[in-house]
């Protein structure tokens, strides 16, 4: 909330009491709409609640491992991908393949280390997004990726 306040240069974004630069935020989010707000690993539910204005006009998105989330929010399970479709994400992600490209269409080397880290991963999708990034533009090749998971 404070890196929030920040960026949308709110009066008390330097206030010395936390609470005030959190109650800054809050307003502003309740007295704006057409934002997103994305809280990712929101794990500590209780904080959450306390913490961000559910009621505001704009839409909030957390990502957690907490298994109740119902009086906090809707839970949509994000499943894991199978690795053939890990591949392929993780391939355009990387910015090695057209929009309209299969994963085929790689060099075998690149299909093979894409489809090993996507394996390595567990299938998950937000894991395959943040390789991809990290590979963006560069070559995805075994070595490299095996170096990086060690």
């Amino acid at each position: 909330m404070i890196e929030i306040a920040g960026v949308l240069a709110l009066p008390g974004r330097d206030a010395k009491d936390q609470n005030e630069t959190v109650a800054a935020v809050k307003r502003w989010l309740l007295e704006h709409d057409r934002w997103l707000l994305i809280a990712d690993n929101a794990d500590e539910l209780a904080l959450v609640k306390n913490v961000l204005p559910f009621d505001a006009p704009g839409q909030i998105l957390l990502t957690t491992r907490a298994a109740g989330t119902g009086a906090v929010a809707e839970a949509v399970k994000v499943k894991k991908m199978e690795p053939e479709e890990g591949a392929h994400f993780l391939l355009r992600r990387a910015g090695l393949l057209g929009r309209t490209s299969g994963h085929q269409s790689a060099p075998g080397d690149q299909q093979t280390a894409a489809r090993e880290l996507s394996i390595k991963l567990d299938g998950l999708p937000l894991a395959l997004d943040q390789a991809g990034a990290f590979y963006r533009g560069d070559t995805l090749l075994p070595d490299r990726v095996f170096a990086a998971l060690r």
